[in-house]
């Protein structure tokens, strides 16, 4: 795969979708960036961009800024927690996904912090960020398009 140069991101801010999360787990980002692909969105992951690594921190956030939308998946914390403060900066609007324990056990897994949870509320109230469970790829895969097209859910 050709590394993406961060000075020259395809298509448009309005078009673009910053997925961030555990590289642990690249297989679940790529599900999210595969779906948001699927529905004409542009999907950026930083893992993806030819970035030099003594400037990880700086060219990530800047690729957050340069995508007005932000799906992290959170049910392993790792640096995207650090992406999603900056969110609230730069006006991107962020959903935050998390993997259920059943259908009826909606709580957030002990790894979404409250330090997570309380910057969602602050988000949500600014209508710029959600924390949205999820059971299986097809329901992820049904939020992630209603959202991205703008419906409720």
């Amino acid at each position: 795969m050709n590394k993406i140069n961060p000075d020259k991101l395809p298509g448009s801010r309005g078009g673009r979708v910053f997925i961030g999360g555990d590289y642990n787990h690249m297989p679940d980002l790529r599900k999210i960036a595969k779906i948001v692909e699927d529905i004409n969105f542009i999907p950026i992951i930083a893992h993806d961009c030819d970035v030099d690594l003594s400037r990880i921190h700086d060219e990530d956030l800047r690729l957050v800024h340069d995508c007005k939308y932000a799906i992290f998946e959170v049910s392993s914390p790792a640096g995207q927690l650090m992406e999603l403060e900056r969110t609230i900066d730069y006006g991107t609007i962020s959903y935050v996904f998390y993997k259920q324990r059943s259908e009826t056990d909606l709580t957030p897994p002990p790894t979404v912090s409250s330090m997570v949870k309380t910057l969602l509320n602050k988000m949500e109230r600014w209508q710029q960020g959600y924390l949205i469970g999820y059971l299986t790829d097809d329901e992820l895969k049904n939020i992630i398009q209603r959202v991205l097209r703008g419906l409720k859910l």
